[in-house]
C-alpha cells in the first residue's frame, strides 16, 4: 500500500488521521488503516530515531492496533508455498504481532496472537533457530520495556 519513499514525514498527516480513527467504524475502513499501518511499520520500525518516529511514536501506532486486534493481525497471514518467504521479513511480522500484544488489555486477544506467533514460530524455524528466535524476542521486549511510557 505504500508507495516507495524514503522520508517517513511524507505520512505524518496521514498518520494523525488514522490515529484518530475510532475502532468502532467500518470494517472496511478499519482494515485498510491496518493495512497501511503494518505497511508504515514494516518500511520504516528500523528508523526509529527518525523525525516521524519520535513525533508520532510506534508506541501510539501500537496502541491504536491494539483497539483492533482482530483486523490488524489479519493482514499476516501466509499460505503453505511461504515456507521459503525470507526470515527477515517473517521476524518484522512477529515483532508486529508483539507490538499489538504489548498494548492488548483483554488476556484472550494476548492468547490468540501469542498462539499465532508460536504456531508460525514452530512452521517457519522448527527446532533449528530457537536460539534466535529467543534472543530475538528478548530484545524486542527489551527495547519495547525502554520505549513504553508506564503509567
Amino acid at each position: 500500500m505504500i508507495t516507495r519513499t524514503i522520508y517517513p514525514t511524507d505520512f505524518h498527516l496521514v498518520l494523525e488521521i488514522i490515529l484518530r480513527i475510532k475502532p468502532d467504524n467500518s470494517s472496511f475502513l478499519i482494515e485498510s488503516c491496518c493495512i497501511f499501518l503494518h505497511d508504515f511499520i514494516m518500511e520504516f520500525s528500523d528508523y526509529p530515531k527518525h523525525t516521524l518516529v519520535s513525533r508520532i511514536g510506534l508506541e501510539s501506532i501500537y496502541k491504536w492496533l491494539a483497539c483492533v486486534p482482530e483486523q490488524a493481525s489479519k493482514i499476516v497471514i501466509y499460505t503453505n508455498d511461504d515456507r521459503i518467504y525470507d526470515q527477515h521479513l517473517i521476524l518484522k511480522d512477529l515483532e508486529y504481532i508483539n507490538g499489538i500484544i504489548t498494548f492488548s488489555h483483554e488476556i484472550s486477544i494476548v492468547e490468540n496472537l501469542g498462539q499465532f506467533m508460536a504456531d508460525e514460530i514452530n512452521y517457519f524455524f522448527p527446532g533449528k533457530l530457537e536460539g534466535f528466535i529467543f534472543a530475538y524476542l528478548v530484545n524486542f521486549y527489551r527495547r519495547t520495556l525502554n520505549t513504553v511510557s508506564f503509567r
